[in-house]
């Protein structure tokens, strides 16, 4: 006879277990990012092993990938509010400082020629 309860909690702690795998360079590059005590080259390494993680930037030139986590790394240590509230326009206008410190030194696309989104 089928257990539905346990094939469903059998499923549920087979995909959470998977999720943990997929997502474990998260709380590394968290911490990274945040650990102003850190070694800047340590956190700059992490950022671009997260980024080379998610296929951001794959085939990027060495040169552009150290320079993409050396803004993120900036952009970190720079003041800020200490919380963004959840405020949509908040959250918008920092993504937008981000990428437009990040436009400049990653490289063009390579089908239009023209910088990445």
């Amino acid at each position: 006879m089928l257990d539905l309860e346990n094939l469903i909690e059998e499923f549920i702690q087979r995909r959470l277990r998977s999720f943990k795998e997929d997502t474990a360079p998260d709380g590394k590059t968290v911490t990274a990012v945040a650990s102003k005590d850190m070694g800047r080259a340590v956190r700059e390494n992490q950022v671009r092993a997260w980024l080379g993680y998610y296929k951001v930037i794959l085939f990027f030139p060495p040169d552009r990938s150290q320079a993409i986590a050396h803004e993120i790394i900036q952009f970190a240590d720079e003041p800020r509010p200490a919380s963004l509230d959840q405020c949509h326009a908040q959250i918008v206008s920092e993504y937008n400082r981000l990428r437009d410190r990040i436009q400049p030194v990653a490289p063009l696309a390579p089908r239009s020629n023209r910088q990445r989104e």
